[in-house]
């Protein structure tokens, strides 16, 4: 028998916040003959190294201008799709790259915020031996890479508990440290005084029979516009092994004719896999992120778009095809739900390059945690379908792939994934 969530099957909607303040840009009597995209993973989520100075330095203002570095490097586009779009152990959260952000895009969307936990929390057993262990790495190094104290405990449970949870255990542990404001200008033993009056007591629970959705209720995936959001919408996946995904939809009030802008962040095949009850297929496999793209592809099917409106579907769906030399393909047949659906990825056509690259020195540290050597990928698209537009030859190329150094004087790039960028021609 199927086991029933609570989480319905296919869609859930969600409260959205548009943020609209400012002017959109003047509109002529003739449409603009270009619209330029662009989509970006920032990397800032739990796994990833130096997320707190990282997203420090995208909010920093960069020299002689008035503007963020982020905001800065995206002004160029119309419309932008954003993933892990997070500000960790802030108070403001992750709203605070959204609302700087919206000096340059006045309106603005951002996904399924909820204070829903439901799924978080420790059993008894996942407390007595997850727990000591997950606490002692991160006191170690308040400041290091998650991943490392995150999978630890992980590892030692195993393959294929249906129940999850030390896994959901350590995934609401990993919240309240993301959630607390640890500055790495301190010295060590400050910070790990810090991390010792953390109050977990919160995830000692028994966890639901549901998975937990993301721990702090924020799906990092955002859209932003320099054109009016006439209508949005959002779908939230039942489960996913890593955290809560979904789409993030907003009809755009374009010149040329409505914009149908879909921004998602689907699931990667991880390095845990595990049966879930009710579900044939298992989590944090390719499996599952088949069946993400196939969920992405039913809610944009709702709206019922005529084929002369255009369809954007943007973000980091962590597959793509073989480019050549350019990059590997990274299981193709998924990849394939939507370009046998008439759906373009538009910088692979244009002959772009690759998003997830072994020159960048944090996806060399997230293969080393997997045991396997870095490979080129294109992971981030910007799929095109409909509408009165085509790929101006020669215009897609990557953004944010600048060094950055940190204050240990490390070198780094300022996320795993660079930014995918297009610019479409008007063809009527």
């Amino acid at each position: 028998m199927r086991q029933e969530s609570k989480v319905p099957r296919y869609r859930i909607l969600f409260c959205l916040a548009v943020l609209s303040s400012g002017c959109a840009p003047e509109q002529s009597a003739e449409p603009p003959d270009l619209l330029r995209l662009g989509a970006v993973n920032l990397g800032l989520n739990a796994n990833q190294p130096n997320v707190r100075e990282r997203q420090d330095l995208y909010l920093s203002t960069k020299p002689g201008t008035e503007h963020s570095f982020l905001v800065d490097v995206t002004d160029e586009f119309d419309i932008v799709c954003t993933n892990e779009m997070y500000t960790w152990s802030r108070e403001d959260s992750y709203v605070a790259l959204v609302e700087d952000m919206g000096s340059v895009f006045p309106h603005q969307l951002k996904g399924w915020e909820s204070s829903d936990l439901s799924g978080c929390g420790c059993d008894e057993g996942a407390w007595a031996d997850y727990v000591e262990p997950f606490l002692s790495c991160v006191r170690e190094d308040p400041q290091r890479d998650l991943l490392t104290c995150f999978m630890a405990p992980i590892t030692e449970m195993g393959r294929g508990d249906p129940q999850w949870s030390p896994w959901r255990c350590t995934r609401c542990l990993t919240s309240k440290v993301l959630q607390t404001y640890i500055d790495y200008t301190l010295p060590l033993e400050e910070q790990r005084a810090i991390v010792d009056n953390i109050d977990f007591s919160s995830c000692r629970e028994e966890p639901e029979p549901i998975q937990c959705p993301n721990c702090d209720g924020k799906s990092g995936v955002a859209i932003h516009s320099k054109y009016p959001i006439a209508e949005s919408d959002s779908t939230v996946f039942p489960f996913s092994w890593s955290s809560t995904r979904g789409v993030l939809y907003a009809k755009i009030d374009h010149p040329s004719g409505p914009i149908h802008a879909f921004c998602t962040h689907i699931a990667e095949s991880g390095s845990a896999k595990f049966s879930y009850p009710g579900f044939e297929h298992l989590t944090g496999s390719a499996d599952e992120n088949m069946q993400h793209m196939k969920w992405a592809l039913e809610f944009i099917d709702t709206k019922a778009i005529p084929e002369s409106e255009t369809i954007l579907f943007m973000g980091d769906i962590n597959v793509g095809p073989g480019g050549g030399d350019r990059y590997a393909e990274d299981f193709p047949e998924n990849f394939a739900v939507f370009t046998d659906a008439g759906y373009v990825s538009t910088v692979h056509e244009d002959g772009g390059p690759c998003t997830e690259c072994s020159d960048n020195p944090l996806v060399v540290a997230q293969y080393a945690q997997w045991g396997n050597p870095p490979v080129d990928a294109m992971s981030t698209h910007i799929f095109l379908k409909g509408g009165p537009w085509q790929i101006q030859s020669g215009s897609s190329g990557n953004f944010l792939t600048e060094d950055i150094t940190l204050r240990s004087g490390e070198v780094t790039k300022w996320s795993d994934k660079y930014g995918m960028k297009v610019a479409l021609e008007r063809t009527r």
